[in-house]
C-alpha cells in the first residue's frame, strides 16, 4: 500500500512538474558581491541584490526571498536566530532562515543603508551619505550616533562586546561604549577607504581599496601595513582562517600565512580572476568572482571547484542546431548543448567581465552587441573567439540585428546602420533614422520593420528607402518589439501597452484590455493563436516586473503566467518544441506549453515523441529506450539526477557512429534510489522519467 501512494505520488508530481515554470542549472555565475556564513547556513548575495541560501556547504543554491522586501540586499549580520539584513530601503529582519523579511522601521526606511551590524538588541546601520544609525531595541526606534564622527559615508563594521569599529572613505573610526562616542583610530589610516573589517582573536585586520591590508594588535589603537610582496593592493573582498589571510583583488586571489609578509597567488580552479566576496566555514573557503559565479575550496585555497549559482542576469537567448545559447550581464556568452544542465562559456577575445545585450546567430557567425556603449563583436566560428567590430559605429547602445544574405544590419540607440563586410565596417542606412533610437529589426515577405522610438518604418526594397507607417505613432510610442501573425502586426511599447494593426501598421487598436499595467513590453511571441508578451523589468526599478501575459484570444483578456518564476524580470522569450523559455535577471526557466491551456495546441504522448520511445516509466528494475523506426539514433544517452548529476552514461558510441544500429538500449535502474530523473537521448532531447522500486 505505501508503494503505490508512493507511485501516486511520483506520478502526481511528474504529471504537474511542468505546471509552473522551472529554472535551468545555469548558465552558472553571475556577479557575487557577498558571502556571509552563519551555522549551517550559507548566504550569497548576487549583482541584483537577491539573496541565495545553501544547506549543504554550497553545493546547491537556492533562492530566499519574500516579496516582502522590495529592495537590494548590501550586507547581512547575525544574532540568534535573527539575521538582518541592509538594503537600499532600509534594514529588515527574518526569523526564518530568510523565507519571509520585515522592515524593522519606517524611522529609517527608504534610506540606502550600506551596512548592517548588531550586538545582543543593539543595531548599527550605515546610511549613505549621512551616518550611522543605532537601534538599542531591535531596529524598532532609530537615533543617529555621531559623536565624534566626522566621517558620512560608512562602509562596513566589526563588532566585539562593547567595542566598534567603523571603516570610512577616511580610514576607522572605533567605539568602546557601543556607539555613545566615537575617535578616529589612527593617522596611519588617513584618507584610506576601507571597506572589511575583520577580528580575529588578539588581532583586528582591515581591508582597503588602493592600500592593501593592515592589522592592529592593540584593539585597533594603532594599525600597520601587513602587505609584504602583495602586488595588488586594491583589495575587494577579504576574509581571515585561523593564522591565513585571504585577499581578493581584480587580478585574483592571494593567500598569507605569516602575517602579511609573504603572498601567494591561489587561483587554481578559478575561472575569473575578479574576487569579489570571499566566507570561511569551517575547513571550506568560498569565493565569489564578478562573473563566474562561486567557488569553494576544502584545501586552503589550493584548489577550487565551482558551484552552480545562477545569479546570471540573462539578456537574450537563442536555439541555434539544438544548442541554447544566451548572453547577459558581466558574463557575457555561453552555450549549453544539453537543454541547460551544463553551459561553457564562449568570451574568448571579449572585454573583461563582458556585458552582452543582444545577438544574432547567422550559420557560423554571430553578431553581438555589448551593453552600454560596447559597440559590436563578430564571431565567425559560433563564440569560440570573437573580434571588434566598431569600425563605422558611434558610440550608443545596441539593440538588435538583421542579416539579408551579404548585408547585415544593427539597430542602435543613434540610428540604423549596416555592413557588407561581415560586421567589421559599418555605414549608415537611410537618414530618416539619424540620432533615432531603433529597437526591433525584423524581415516580414519582402518588407523590413524597424521599430523606433518615433514609432514604425518599413522599407519595401531591402533597406534602401525606409517610411514611417502611421504619423500618428512619432510622438506617442516608442515601440520595443514587434511580432507579425497572418495579416496582423502587434506592436509591444514603452508605456502604452499592446498594439495591433490589421493594414500594416497604417492604423492602430490597442488590445490591453484588463492589462493594469502598460509599461515596457520586451517581447512579444506569437504560437498559433496565443500571444505571449514580456514586460521586461529590472533589479534596479524595485524588482517591481509585472512578468510574462498571455491572451489565447487575440488580445481580448490576459492572464499572468508567472507560476514558478523565482524572478518576474524577464526580458525575452523562445519556443523549442513544445516548451518555452524566457530569459530572467536570474538566469533562465523554462515551461511545458501544453500547462498553459493554450488555444488548439495538443500535447504530443509522453511515451513516443519523435519516434523515440521509452518504458515503462516509472521503472523499476529496468528502463527500455526503443530506437526503431527513427532514423536520428543518437549517440550516448546519459541519466541525470534532480541535482544535475550522470549517474548513468552510455560509454558505448552507438547507431552512425559505431556501425552498429540497436533496436534499443535497456538501463539497469535497480541500483537507482527512487525519484525523478532526467533521460538525455542524443540530440533528441531530454525526457522526464521516474524511478520506484
Amino acid at each position: 500500500m505505501k508503494k503505490l501512494l508512493l507511485l501516486i505520488l511520483l506520478l502526481f508530481s511528474f504529471i504537474t512538474s511542468y505546471s509552473q515554470w522551472q529554472q535551468l542549472k545555469g548558465p552558472q555565475g553571475g556577479s557575487i558581491k557577498m558571502i556571509a556564513v552563519n551555522d549551517d547556513l550559507i548566504f550569497a548575495c548576487g549583482e541584483s541584490g537577491r539573496l541565495f541560501c545553501s544547506t549543504d556547504n554550497g553545493d546547491n543554491w537556492s533562492l530566499t526571498y519574500s516579496r516582502n522586501m522590495l529592495s537590494k540586499i548590501t550586507n547581512l549580520d547575525f544574532s540568534g536566530n535573527k539575521i538582518f539584513a541592509s538594503a537600499n530601503d532600509g534594514v529588515y529582519v527574518s526569523t526564518d532562515t530568510a523565507k519571509e523579511w520585515k522592515i524593522t522601521s519606517m524611522a529609517i526606511y527608504m534610506k540606502n543603508i550600506v551596512s548592517v551590524a548588531v550586538e545582543s538588541e543593539n543595531i548599527f546601520a550605515a546610511v549613505s551619505g549621512e551616518g550611522i544609525y543605532k537601534s538599542t531595541n531591535e531596529g524598532k526606534d532609530w537615533t543617529m550616533s555621531d559623536s565624534g564622527l566626522s566621517e558620512r559615508d560608512i562602509n562596513c563594521f566589526a563588532i566585539e562586546g562593547s567595542q566598534i569599529f567603523a571603516g570610512t572613505n577616511n580610514g576607522i573610526y572605533s567605539s568602546t561604549d557601543l556607539g555613545v562616542s566615537w575617535s578616529y583610530s589612527d593617522s596611519v589610516l588617513l584618507y584610506k577607504t576601507i571597506n572589511k573589517i575583520i577580528i580575529n582573536g588578539d588581532y583586528i585586520y582591515a581591508s582597503s581599496f588602493g592600500w592593501g591590508i593592515f592589522m592592529s594588535s592593540d584593539k585597533g589603537q594603532s594599525w600597520s601595513s601587513i602587505n609584504g610582496d602583495l602586488n595588488d593592493k586594491y583589495i575587494q573582498a577579504f576574509t581571515v582562517k585561523e593564522n591565513n589571510i585571504y585577499a581578493g583583488t581584480s587580478n585574483g586571489l592571494f593567500l598569507s600565512s605569516n602575517n602579511g609578509q609573504n603572498w601567494t597567488e591561489i587561483n587554481k580552479g578559478l575561472n575569473s580572476k575578479n574576487i569579489t566576496g570571499l566566507a570561511v566555514k569551517d575547513e571550506i573557503i568560498f569565493a565569489g568572482t564578478s562573473m563566474t559565479g562561486i567557488y569553494k575550496s576544502a584545501d586552503n585555497g589550493q584548489n577550487w571547484n565551482s558551484k552552480g549559482l545562477s545569479e546570471c542576469n540573462v539578456y537574450e537567448i537563442e536555439i541555434d542546431n539544438g544548442k541554447l545559447y544566451a548572453c547577459g550581464y558581466k558574463w557575457g556568452m555561453s552555450v549549453s548543448t544539453d537543454d541547460g544542465i551544463t553551459w561553457a562559456s564562449l568570451n574568448s577575445g571579449l572585454p573583461g567581465d563582458p556585458s552582452m545585450r543582444t545577438f544574432k546567430i547567422n550559420g557560423s557567425n554571430i553578431y553581438a552587441g555589448m551593453y552600454g556603449t560596447g559597440g559590436v563583436y563578430v564571431s565567425t566560428d559560433l563564440g569560440k573567439n570573437w573580434a571588434n567590430g566598431n569600425s563605422g559605429l558611434p558610440k550608443s547602445w545596441i539593440w538588435d540585428f538583421l542579416v539579408l544574405e551579404n548585408k547585415v544590419f544593427v539597430a542602435t540607440g543613434l540610428g540604423m546602420f549596416f555592413s557588407t563586410a561581415n560586421g567589421m565596417n559599418w555605414t549608415t542606412t537611410d537618414t530618416v533614422f539619424n540620432n533615432i533610437q531603433v529597437n526591433t529589426l525584423i524581415k516580414n515577405g519582402n518588407n523590413l520593420y524597424a521599430s523606433t522610438e518615433q514609432g514604425l518604418f518599413k522599407s519595401v526594397n531591402d533597406a534602401e528607402n525606409w517610411t514611417m507607417l502611421d504619423s500618428n505613432m512619432k510622438d506617442s510610442l516608442t515601440i520595443y518589439s514587434l511580432a507579425f501573425s497572418e495579416n496582423k502586426i502587434y506592436a509591444g511599447t514603452q508605456d502604452k501597452g499592446i498594439f495591433v494593426s490589421t493594414d500594416d501598421g497604417l492604423t492602430w487598436i490597442d488590445i490591453n484590455s484588463n492589462l493594469n499595467i502598460l509599461s515596457g513590453i520586451s517581447d512579444i511571441l506569437i504560437y498559433g493563436k496565443n500571444i505571449f508578451i514580456v514586460f521586461g523589468g529590472y533589479a534596479d526599478q524595485g524588482w517591481m516586473c509585472p512578468g510574462i501575459f498571455l491572451s489565447t484570444n487575440f488580445g481580448e483578456s490576459w492572464k499572468p503566467i508567472n507560476l514558478g518564476l523565482s524572478s518576474t524580470c524577464a526580458d525575452y522569450l523562445i519556443i523549442r518544441g513544445e516548451e518555452i523559455y524566457a530569459s530572467t535577471n536570474i538566469g533562465v526557466f523554462k515551461a511545458k506549453l501544453s500547462d498553459f491551456d493554450l488555444n488548439d495546441v495538443e500535447e504530443k504522448s509522453i511515451a513516443n515523441i519523435d519516434g523515440l520511445k521509452y518504458y515503462p516509466n516509472p521503472a523499476d528494475d529496468f528502463l527500455t529506450i526503443n530506437f526503431q523506426g527513427n532514423e536520428a539514433v543518437p549517440y550516448y544517452i546519459k541519466l541525470f539526477d534532480s541535482f544535475g548529476n550522470v549517474i548513468y552514461e552510455n560509454g558505448i558510441k552507438i547507431g552512425a557512429v559505431s556501425g552498429v544500429t540497436p533496436d534499443a538500449v535497456t538501463i539497469n535502474t535497480s541500483g537507482i534510489a527512487s525519484g525523478m530523473y532526467l533521460l538525455q537521448v542524443g540530440s533528441l532531447g531530454i525526457r522526464k522519467v521516474v524511478v520506484i522500486h
